[in-house]
């Protein structure tokens, strides 16, 4: 495979002279049609991508040198791959920094490696996945992720197969699987993404997969035997883990794919400023007006105007050739009976259904590149279909009258599935063209709005260059003005020093005046403040003489009002005593009457327990009134509460009394 491995692009993104003469002359791809795919191995730099990609497809790509340590890659190198319709790329996207543990991105290599292949090999060490510190693998993650947004959209998916190097027997591939997971997340959350899908997820644009490579160093048998593990995966159609799916193919027909991917690196290239600058927020110069416009006119939906059609062609021819193929595999079965038994109706119908499965197949991998030519296409397709059948039937049935009529209702049954098909795509296409009539609506509202903001900001910006103009001239003016001020205030400046000259000299004719004359200030002030100091020594005395008077006035009042109130509280006490004796009688008399008033007895003895608990409460007061009369002394507002709260009880003592005169009246 020597003579197939040539350098595409080199390290600096450059079109190696020569290529595409080299790559139409020694590919030998006139056979391959639209039945072929594109692979492209990457990842960590130094990792021995050049060494997996010629185990797993048979090439010879450069691969590190005995003693060296950097990756011997540059740029990207295309091969075929043997025994094989493989196109695959050794691909630098990135590069380690010398002395530096970090890597670098090649933005434009990267873009270009998106846009063309349906799987990428991300070779990478497992310490790397397994270290939460490393940011260069998701960073690497990040720009697969924008330079795939921005060149194909919602149009492909894309195969992202994670080749992790020197695992051991006891790594647990669900743990690493898990870690991975989560810093694919982490670098999808992080990724810069157009405005129309930012709320999508990681899985509407990649399927990945997981591959463990034990070192090649250290077990070269189980390196080799994983390897072609994994080599089945990309050339045997049957195994039931095939990468290639339809949905990822991003190519063109074999015999236009070297200027294909030409056009794409001419492309990124005439572009780079809008890529850059506003899709990936890459460099630091902005676009110009002009760039922007360009963009605008050229950019579709999946890559350029100069690769879309090119592309779109390939795509539904590699649609037709895949359902076709599908078509042919699924009624082998069916072809048996035919040749063993004869042409039945159970068995045409079997065909019948294969031929709805293939369309239906057709339909789904083209659903999101809809185009002017689909049902030119989807006529092709049916038409090979029901050719195979007719034949089929053909072969089976003499020239009758029965014959004729099984051969027509082949044909009758085609059309009429055919009908009910182009009815429900027509439907579909309705729909689809009033859900675009309306976000076109939509789209044309929002910017009918935001024309309607930019007139005004423009007729804004236009006023504030008017206030801006006007301001400058007011600034030139006083600047003129300060100018000339500043003429003037030199002049009175130096006239100003010949007055602090004569100011000078008579400073210092005064200053001994000025001596004498702070002594005799000094003595005066002195004078003053000692006459000041005796007079406030006075009438502080002098208050404090009138409080003293009028405390000792207060005191002499508070302790007439107490002895009152003592003297209240002692005649209260005497006629409590006089009217305990009386209660004491009755209640004497009242138990020898009788023991039905046990009762009434209890409600006394209980009146009396309270009574004699009161007389206590007084005592207790009037000992406190004792205490409070010395505070009395310091606090007149504390005397007068303790006389409140003794009128209080004494009104408690009078309401108490009442009520025993009326239980012992009603005995």
């Amino acid at each position: 495979m020597a003579d197939s491995c040539l350098q595409f692009l080199d390290g600096n993104y450059g079109l190696v002279a020569g290529a595409e003469k080299q790559a139409s002359e020694r590919w030998n791809l006139k056979d391959w049609g639209v039945d072929y795919n594109i692979v492209a191995v990457c990842g960590q730099p130094g990792s021995g991508k050049s060494t997996l990609a010629n185990a797993l497809f048979g090439t010879q790509f450069p691969v590190l040198g005995t003693g060296g340590e950097q990756s011997t890659t540059k740029g990207i190198w295309i091969s075929t791959a043997a025994k094989a319709k493989i196109l695959a790329m050794d691909a630098e996207i990135a590069t380690k920094i010398p002395n530096k543990s970090y890597w670098n991105c090649w933005p434009q290599l990267t873009t270009f490696t998106a846009a063309t292949s349906s799987v990428l090999v991300f070779n990478v060490q497992k310490s790397i996945v397994e270290d939460p510190f490393d940011l260069s693998f998701p960073f690497i993650l990040g720009w697969i992720y924008k330079t795939y947004l921005v060149m194909l959209g919602q149009r492909h998916k894309t195969m992202i197969l994670f080749t992790i190097r020197d695992c051991r027997d006891e790594v647990s591939k669900e743990s690493l699987t898990n870690t991975l997971n989560e810093r694919i997340r982490n670098a999808w959350a992080n990724a810069k993404k157009p405005e129309d899908l930012k709320n999508r997820t990681v899985d509407d644009f990649f399927d990945y997969d997981v591959v463990m490579l034990p070192s090649k160093i250290e077990s070269p048998n189980e390196f080799g035997a994983a390897v072609d593990k994994l080599r089945g995966r990309f050339v045997d159609r049957h195994n039931p883990d095939y990468l290639f799916k339809p949905n990822y193919w991003k190519a063109v027909s074999v015999d236009r794919i070297v200027p294909h991917l030409a056009s794409i690196k001419c492309a990124i290239d005439n572009h780079w400023s809008v890529l850059g600058y506003e899709k990936f927020a890459f460099g630091e110069n902005a676009p110009t007006i002009n760039a922007k416009q360009k963009y605008a006119a050229e950019k579709r939906c999946c890559l350029f105007e100069g690769q879309y059609k090119d592309h779109v062609d390939g795509f539904y021819d590699m649609a037709i050739h895949h359902a076709y193929n599908e078509f042919m595999e699924a009624i082998k079965p069916t072809q048996k009976k035919i040749d063993a038994k004869g042409m039945e109706d159970e068995y045409l119908e079997q065909l019948l259904k294969c031929q709805r499965n293939a369309m239906a197949m057709f339909n789904t991998i083209v659903e999101h590149h809809q185009s002017d030519i689909y049902e030119e296409k989807r006529v092709e397709l049916r038409s090979k279909c029901t050719e195979k059948i007719t034949s089929m039937v053909r072969e089976q049935m003499a020239w009758s009258s029965s014959g004729l009529v099984m051969q027509l209702v082949v044909d009758l049954t085609l059309q009429r599935q055919e009908n009910t098909i182009q009815e429900r795509v027509q439907q579909e296409v309705e729909r689809r063209m009033k859900e675009a009539k309306l976000i076109a609506a939509q789209t044309k509202t929002k910017l009918d709005e935001q024309a309607a903001e930019i007139s005004h900001l423009k007729s804004e910006i236009a006023e504030n260059d008017g206030e801006i103009n006007e301001h400058m001239a007011r600034i030139d003016a006083l600047e003129a003005a300060n100018g000339e001020k500043r003429n003037t205030i030199s002049a009175l400046k130096a006239t100003n020093d010949e007055k602090d000259t004569t100011i000078s000299v008579l400073k210092a004719e005064k200053s001994g005046k000025d001596g004498n004359l702070s002594i005799l200030e000094k003595t005066s002030n002195e004078k003053d403040d000692v006459i000041s100091t005796l007079t406030t020594a006075n009438s502080m005395l002098a208050t404090a003489n009138s409080e003293k008077d009028g405390i000792i006035a207060m005191l002499k009042a508070a302790n007439e009002e107490k002895d009152e109130v003592i003297s209240a509280l002692n005649a209260a006490n005497r006629l409590l005593e006089a009217t305990n004796s009386e209660k004491d009688e009755a209640i004497s008399t009242l138990k020898a009457t009788s023991g039905k008033n046990c009762e009434t007895i209890s409600i006394l003895e209980a009146a009396n327990s309270e009574k004699g608990a009161i007389i206590v409460a007084l005592e207790t007061e009037a000992e406190a009134q004792d205490e409070l009369a010395a505070a009395w002394k310091w606090d007149i507002s504390k005397l007068r509460a303790v006389i409140d709260r003794q009128d209080t009880a004494i009104d408690k003592l009078s309401s108490m009394i009442r009520r025993q005169e009326t239980v012992i009246s009603e005995q």
